[in-house]
């Protein structure tokens, strides 16, 4: 043991020695520089959700309540800041042992701190320490700081900088330079002549024209605040003298300390109670109106299946369920738009949706738009369901709601080549385009469709050439068959993860699980 580690009381030394078990007992304290590498590739790669379960998530054995240390996601600024450095790791009985140094937020001539983290192969935290006053609590910023450098590590490339010259020479290196004298050297600057623009003189909206201009920024967002104090706009916003009383996040499941130690069969005996009121269902949808409130948004997603994870939750096995995806439906958090068809696809959607409403408002009926939420199912409370736009029209009854989606590939193909390929969700059939009923997007809509009570899915398909809608209705046969696969995994699954923490608890290198990537 360490110098460190020897000074701690009775009971920190006690749980620290447990942590280190992993690595056969070796305090990283203790460790040579000389076995320590400072090669990135060799280490795994972090991912966000890896964080948010170890900071979040993880319970602490102190109190046995999750540590939700919030306050440390903000430790990307000690990144930023430059005040991580000197990382270096070494792997010790198939974990990955990470040694850090952080520079102190407020005394920088202290002696820097030592944070460590201790990584599995498949680049989630096991267990992490740091000798800060803070760092007993396993859960710091300086912890947290190691952890954001591992995650936007750089991958395994070498730039041309990196390399000694490398760089082309400038085109002048091989024209003659004459030399001058500097009183003949020309140091003037060339004038540019800017033409003084003149403003305009914008005359206010006033009447009809003012209402117009409203109704369409309350199409587009319906809580704008220039909404909120002008008539008839601001009564949707007059206080009712009812508070919104949103349901607790299945993710916050009280869970008794004995549960944390209970086996699979055990905690799948225990029958839960998810009933939602039809308020609560209300408020929810109320809530979720406006996407920018992601905390809200991922609170009530988390332990519920979804329609972007109706798929996956069908077709995993619950005898050796995937581990990514009992924390994705577990602990969902926000994600990042790093690939670049995912920013396509997202800076897409609006130009999309207002095509859509284009095209269809000519040719519908006393046709209506509304922006969604977030739809609890009532007869499934454990089932929640998110798309992009709801419709309602005269002619073709009932309501439907709208998923649109901007494939990336489209930016070079067209759609008629897009479903000849083999990872296209459509196919053709005599000139008419269909959803492959294999496809994540075909669960998606039909799980939609269910949890919304809507009986069609227009499914739009833009992209800056073409503009295709496929109308889906629902089908019934195929949701009674894979929803009760999606039942059976939530009871078997799910709930033992989010009332016994059974797949992500530690110490059990028996327990069934894999990982699976999902796109």
């Amino acid at each position: 043991m360490s110098e460190y580690a020897q000074k701690l009381s009775s009971e920190m030394r006690l749980r620290y020695c447990d942590k280190v078990k992993c690595i056969g007992g070796i305090d990283p304290y203790t460790i040579t520089s000389i076995m320590f590498s400072e090669e990135k590739s060799t280490l795994p790669k972090v991912q966000i959700l890896d964080m948010m379960s170890y900071f979040v998530f993880t319970h602490s054995v102190y109190t046995t309540q999750q540590l939700k240390a919030l306050k440390s996601l903000e430790a990307h600024k000690y990144y930023t800041a430059g005040f991580v450095h000197s990382v270096k790791h070494v792997k010790i009985n198939n974990h990955f042992v990470v040694l850090a140094k952080v520079k102190h937020s407020q005394k920088f001539n202290e002696k820097e701190l030592l944070p460590w983290v201790i990584l599995l192969d498949d680049g989630s935290v096991k267990t992490a320490h740091c000798n800060c006053m803070a760092g007993l609590g396993e859960a710091c910023s300086h912890i947290a700081a190691t952890v954001f450098y591992l995650i936007f590590q750089k991958d395994n490339t070498v730039s041309c900088t990196d390399k000694l010259s490398t760089w082309k020479a400038p085109k002048t290196a091989s024209k003659k330079v004459e030399f001058k004298r500097v009183r003949d050297m020309d140091w003037s600057k060339n004038c540019v002549s800017y033409d003084a623009s003149i403003r305009k003189n914008i005359v206010p909206l006033k009447g009809p024209s003012l209402e117009a201009f409203l109704n369409k920024v309350q199409e587009v967002t319906p809580k704008a605040a220039i909404l909120r104090v002008i008539e008839p706009f601001s009564r949707q916003f007059a206080e009712t003298g009812k508070t919104a009383v949103l349901p607790k996040s299945l993710a916050n499941l009280v869970c008794q300390p004995d549960m944390l130690k209970m086996s699979l069969e055990d905690l799948r005996r225990i029958k839960m109670n998810f009933n939602t009121t039809k308020k609560q269902i209300d408020d929810v949808y109320d809530a979720t109106i406006d996407r920018s409130h992601f905390d809200i948004l991922y609170e009530q997603v988390a332990g519920r299946i979804s329609d972007s994870t109706f798929m996956w939750a069908c077709e995993d096995c619950v005898d050796k369920p995937s581990l990514t995806l009992v924390k994705t439906i577990s602990y969902p958090a926000k994600a990042f738009m790093k690939l670049p068809n995912a920013r396509y696809e997202f800076s897409r959607k609006e130009k999309a949706l207002a095509l859509y409403k284009q095209y269809y408002t000519e040719d519908h009926d006393n046709f209506k738009t509304y922006n969604p939420g977030l739809v609890i199912c009532l007869r499934h409370p454990y089932f929640a369901a998110l798309t992009d736009l709801l419709i309602t029209c005269d002619c073709c009854g009932g309501g439907g709601c709208v998923e649109i989606k901007c494939p990336y590939e489209l930016k070079t193909l067209s759609i008629k080549e897009f479903a000849k390929t083999n990872d296209s969700f459509l196919e053709l059939c005599d000139d008419n385009y269909n959803l492959k009923k294999s496809h994540k997007y075909y669960y998606q809509i039909q799980f939609q469709m269910y949890c919304m009570d809507m009986q069609y899915c227009d499914f739009v398909i833009w992209s800056k050439k073409e503009f295709l809608v496929i109308r889906t209705e629902i089908n019934r046969e195929f949701l009674e068959i894979n929803l009760l696969k999606a039942k059976t995994y939530h009871d078997q699954v799910i709930v033992p993860e989010l009332i016994g923490k059974y797949f992500t608890r530690e110490n059990d290198p028996n327990r069934p699980v894999k990982w699976t990537q999902y796109n």
